[in-house]
């Protein structure tokens, strides 16, 4: 059977249809090569990803060259789609209906419309509702559960998992004379702990240019692991360069007199007076989603690189990851 594993549609057709020709192994291509247009998109096809881009087209066919497989090929505002039917191959810009589903539920408990502890529509209910077979309903369910967003329970159903989200609220987080992490907790009325391990490393690449450093450079680094009422909310990798804490009171980080990084710079005389964060989301790793206890391989994360400075001097820089669905980001600033 010809291979269809890297089909492209490209043509912008401006006054007459182009031709689609068969021309090696690889699929259909377009004679005499038109304007492309729009951006590239990835398409699911049967086991395999396939490459496609936006156009406006109006294509014609010739069945001799291609044999059985095009059935159709039609204009859909800007997009152009072949649907393969005896190859079994489909081009579909359509978001699959298990996630489109996934989608909705989620929305409806951010909003509240769901709220903690309350029972999903149950498969049947969303077979009904969506117009979709057992299967996709329970993919659909399936991926809730894996973002730790829902939880089974036997004999009873699916629920929304309780349990209150913390707010990290910046700049106020980092002027109150403790802990950020302890702050955000108190804030909720939950109980606020951590597990750190602090090790003298040489400052990676990486770490080197965030802390304006010499590669190689010794810098102090504390992994941390911070739970909340018992649940895993946060962790982190934070790096100090000794150059500037080594021989202090604060030379290992949790065996400062005071906690957080203002408070302890301020100790030595240091006044932080600047906050750099970058954020992204993202899967989590394998490695997070363990640390984490993230069900699911997929589950989705916040990832923050955020950077203390003193007089544009970066004094700590950190790498932190928290569970999307345990944590709210909140940002005041004046204007």
């Amino acid at each position: 059977m010809r291979s269809a594993s890297a089909i492209q549609a490209s043509a912008l057709v401006r006054k007459k249809p182009r031709t689609i020709r068969s021309s090696s192994s690889r699929g259909p291509t377009v004679t005499d090569q038109p304007t492309i247009v729009g951006s590239s998109q990835r398409y699911a096809g049967i086991g395999q990803l396939i490459d496609h881009t936006s156009v406006e087209c109006d294509y014609r066919i010739q069945p001799s060259a291609l044999g059985a497989l095009p059935s159709r090929v039609w204009d859909a505002r800007g997009t152009c789609a072949v649907l393969m039917t005896n190859s079994e191959v489909r081009l579909m810009p359509e978001e699959p209906a298990y996630l489109r589903i996934a989608a909705a539920l989620r929305t409806q408990i951010t909003s509240g419309d769901l709220a903690p502890g309350a029972k999903l529509p149950s498969e049947t209910a969303i077979m009904r509702i969506y117009g979709v077979s057992r299967t996709v309903a329970k993919w659909a369910i399936a991926v809730l559960k894996g973002e730790g967003v829902v939880e089974g329970r036997a004999g009873s159903g699916v629920y929304v998992r309780s349990g209150r989200r913390l707010t990290r609220e910046s700049p106020a987080r980092n002027s109150q004379g403790k802990s950020p992490f302890a702050y955000d907790a108190d804030h909720v009325g939950q109980a606020a702990r951590w597990e750190y391990e602090s090790a003298e490393q040489p400052a990676t690449v990486d770490v080197a240019t965030r802390l304006h450093l010499d590669e190689g450079a010794a810098v102090m680094q504390t992994q941390y692991r911070f739970l909340a009422d018992e649940q895993v909310i946060q962790i982190s990798t934070s790096w100090e360069p000794l150059g500037l804490t080594r021989e202090t009171a604060i030379h290992l980080p949790e065996a400062s007199p005071v906690t957080g990084v203002v408070a302890r710079m301020r100790l030595i005389g240091v006044h932080v007076d600047e906050v750099e964060e970058r954020i992204i989301t993202r899967a989590a790793t394998p490695a997070e989603a363990t640390a984490l206890d993230l069900r699911g391989r997929t589950a989705p994360v916040i990832a923050i690189r955020r950077t203390y400075l003193a007089s544009d001097r970066p004094v700590e820089t950190a790498d932190i990851v928290l569970p999307s669905e345990r944590y709210e980001l909140v940002y005041r600033m004046p204007v």
